[in-house]
């Protein structure tokens, strides 16, 4: 289990990284949000389980930068989101 959730957080960090490089605007819009869906597809999730991710990282306010982010807490949340949407 703890290793699914290894290997699920690695590729998701990697899809979020490459999103929110790409991104010029620190703020959710249809761009960030149709590129996040894009990537995290692209990385084998199912478009309603990115869809969920996305959702729950909205709800927590956090911009597309703060997946660059140390913070213990935002790591915290991301990992949830993901537990939660993928059923880990």
């Amino acid at each position: 289990m703890k290793m699914k959730i290894a290997i699920g957080l690695s590729v998701f960090a990697v899809v979020l990284l490459t999103v929110l490089y790409s991104c010029t605007e620190d703020k959710w819009n249809e761009k960030t949000r149709k590129e996040f869906i894009e990537k995290c597809m692209e990385e084998g999730i199912t478009e309603d389980s990115c869809n969920c991710i996305l959702e729950k990282i909205e709800k927590k306010e956090f911009t597309p930068s703060s997946l660059y982010s140390e913070d213990e807490e935002v790591k915290k949340a991301y990992e949830d989101a993901m537990a939660s949407c993928l059923g880990l």
